[in-house]
């Protein structure tokens, strides 16, 4: 029970970590055979994302910036396997998301992205999805602990 079970996660998360999956369900089906009888499922499962995964900001993404919030509050972002904190992040209030708000729309209104012909909108499309892909086992580990 206890390795379908494993299986059943470690296909999920396979599914949500392309670059990574053969690792993390290997892993997580040693486990379940009992070849790592000193530690649990839960830790090794842990030890496998937490070693991939590195949160860099916590801040509000903001008219192109990472801005703290106004009033700086923030708020814990839990890890729902294991109860752990991940990190705090900004608490974005009602002020936060006005500011947000203007930012897009003088974005939306600048003649920057509509000057950006065809072909200059695909580059830049194109650069953001390797960057994904550059980071892909990082962002699905990230993805995964929360």
């Amino acid at each position: 029970r206890q390795s379908a079970m494993l299986s059943k996660h470690s296909s999920l998360l396979c599914r949500r970590a392309p670059a990574s999956a053969a690792a993390l369900r290997l892993s997580l089906l040693s486990v379940a055979h009992g070849q790592r009888s000193t530690h649990t499922a839960k830790q090794s499962l842990k030890e496998v994302i937490v070693s991939k995964a590195q949160v860099k900001e916590t801040r509000l993404f903001i008219n192109n910036e990472f801005v703290n919030s106004i009033s700086g509050k923030t708020f814990p972002v839990i890890n729902p396997a294991t109860e752990d904190v991940i990190c705090e992040v900004q608490e974005a209030l009602p002020a936060d998301v006005d500011v947000a708000v203007k930012a897009a729309n003088v974005a939306f209104e600048s003649s920057k992205w509509r000057d950006i012909g065809g072909t200059g909108r695909r580059d830049l499309l194109n650069k953001l999805a390797n960057l994904f892909e550059k980071h892909s086992t990082e962002l699905a580990a990230l993805e995964s602990l929360n």
